[in-house]
This record gives C-alpha cells, structure tokens and sequence, in this order.
C-alpha cells in the first residue's frame, strides 16, 4: 500500500543496494518486498504480480527459512496474501479488524471450497483467534477441531513440554521459542508439499520470464532449528538442492555461515548488526557464484 506514511522507507534496502552497486560497478535499483509471517505461496504471488503489471526484475533473491514451508498457523498451500487459495485477490490491506481479515480469507477460499479447504481455513483461523483472543477458552479450539474430524493438535503443542530442555536461558530465546514450538509441531508434511509447489511454481516462472532466482537459506539459531523436525528439514533442504541442481535457481547457503547469538534478535531473525553481517555475505557469495556481474 503506497499510501502508508512509512512504505517508502520500508520498501527500499539502501545498504544491500550500496554494496551491489560497489559490485556492479553501477547501483541498481533494490526493492524489498518481504512479509511478516511470508510463505513460498507468497513469494509466488508478489514475483507473478509484478510481472502482470509490467515489472521485470533481473534478479529475485527469496531469503528463505524452514518455516516458509512447514509453518502450523496459516492454512495449507496458502500464506499470509492467501497464496494459493486465489491469487487473483491479491490485494493491499491496511489495519482490519479480525474478523475483517478472517471474513476476506474466507472469501479466497474461492465461490465452491472443499471441505478440506474449508477444515484447514477454519482450524487455522480458530487457533489464530485463539492465540490473539485470550478469552476464549480451550473448549473452542477442541469443539471446532473435532467438528472437522480433526485433532487439536496445534493447541496441544503449545501445552506440551517435550521441548523445555532446549530453551537456553535467555528471556528474549526463550519466550520465542516456546512460540515456534506451535509452528513447527506436529510436523507438517502436508504444508510442506504444497508450499513446495508453490516454491517450484516460482522458479518455473523466474525460469520462463528470464529472471535469476537467488535462494538464500536464512541463518535461524540452533536453538530454533533444533525445534524442527529432522526429515522436515532433510526435506527441505533437498528442495532447495534440488532445485538449484535443475537449474531452477541459485542456492546460496548462509546459515552455514559465522553468525553468534549476539547477531540474533530473537531465536529465527538477526539484530542490526547480524543483518548488516549476512547482506555483506550475500554480496560476497553473490559476487563469488557469478551472479553479479559489472554492468557498463
């Protein structure tokens, strides 16, 4: 939404765009359209808009995580601009109320939805209410999973406490990962199948419109990778692999790389100074692949 007093600001990414253009011999024109709580499915739907409306990046680098595959509080195959559900709405959307943005979800869930779409909107929206609303009680989640025939299964990690020895003793960690414990587990393979799709939608589409795709592996700590379930992540990583191995993409590790707790602002995303850290990698590892190369 360009009207927002701060979209200018947000939408740019000055420093990355100065040491490109140390690079590149010529600045280019950087333009970030990351999304809180992202998923491939929007990844998808922000590169296949720009391309409707006349945009054509030379390069899309998709800083990605784990979590926009397997992530437990949005609904299957979607993201946050619902994704897969309908990309036709897609749309920009100041400050609603919850129940303005569950009634617009529901709406792109399309005009005939399965009622397995139907089950997944309703147990993600009613964990989501959960979750933000504190006065309703645990009776609806369980009452509106067993309507679909579904275990409450997300309500029950939260309540769980297999993961307690792997907190680590920092306030700002801890309190974070007993919040991704949700969004992790049960491991959701499902999710992670139709996110999958989405991800190789996104790099056919960067492959038929000439455009190169930098897949970047997010550094997350260890104490929020250690949350994720082992053939999850085995399965994700192949994916990207994979991907880069066809010639989809361009695979750029950098959670291998040298990051420290000090460089985390919380246990999944990096403070100023790991940030400043990982687009100074970026460039470099950039630069080393041959994915920059000097404009004249």
């Amino acid at each position: 939404n360009e009207n927002l007093p701060d979209s200018n600001s947000y939408f740019t990414s000055l420093y990355f765009q100065q040491l490109l253009g140390h690079h590149l011999r010529k600045e280019p024109t950087v333009t970030n359209f990351a999304l809180p709580g992202g998923m491939a499915a929007d990844a998808y739907v922000v590169a296949s808009k720009l391309l409707q409306h006349g945009k054509h990046p030379k390069v899309i680098i998709y800083e990605i995580a784990a979590r926009d595959m397997i992530d437990n509080l949005l609904p299957l195959g979607a993201g946050c601009l619902g994704g897969a559900l309908n990309t036709s709405n897609f749309i920009a959307v100041d400050e609603l109320s919850w129940g303005a943005k569950w009634l617009r979800d529901l709406n792109r869930l399309g005009e005939h939805p399965s009622l397995e779409s139907l089950g997944n909107f309703y147990v993600s929206s009613i964990w989501n209410y959960y979750k933000t609303k504190s006065i309703v009680r645990d009776w609806l989640v369980v009452f509106g999973c067993q309507l679909f025939n579904r275990e409450p299964s997300l309500y029950a990690a939260v309540h769980a406490s297999s993961h307690a020895e792997l907190l680590c003793g920092n306030p700002t960690f801890d309190d974070d990962i007993k919040h991704y414990v949700s969004r992790y587990n049960p491991p959701n393979f499902k999710q992670f199948a139709l996110q999958k799709e989405e991800l190789r939608k996104l790099a056919e589409l960067c492959k038929q419109a000439n455009i190169k795709l930098v897949l970047v592996n997010m550094p997350i700590s260890t104490y929020n990778k250690a949350l994720i379930n082992t053939e999850l992540y085995q399965s994700y990583m192949k994916e990207l692999i994979d991907l880069s191995e066809s010639g989809g993409c361009r695979l750029i590790q950098l959670d291998i790389c040298d990051f420290h707790k000090q460089d985390y602002k919380d246990s999944a995303h990096l403070n100023a100074r790991g940030g400043k850290k990982f687009q100074e990698k970026l460039v470099e590892q950039l630069a080393q692949t041959g994915t920059l190369k000097p404009i004249n």
